[in-house]
């Protein structure tokens, strides 16, 4: 197994549809829109939307 890591703002998913529906899935959510996952990450852990957070991804080798 190897991993990523990476810092990005969830903003991004909210500010582009296709790349946050795409996120969205990959974080197991493939109902949510972009802009609807974020929305429940930041109520879920009280982020500012414009804040980078660690992105941990995981490939089985």
């Amino acid at each position: 197994m190897s991993s990523q890591f990476a810092g990005e703002a969830l903003s991004r998913m909210d500010l582009d549809p296709d790349y946050g529906r795409q996120e969205a899935e990959l974080e197991g959510w493939p109902q949510l829109s972009g802009a609807e996952f974020v929305s429940c990450f930041y109520k879920k852990f009280k982020v500012v939307p414009a804040k980078p957070i660690t992105r941990i991804e995981f490939t089985y080798v």
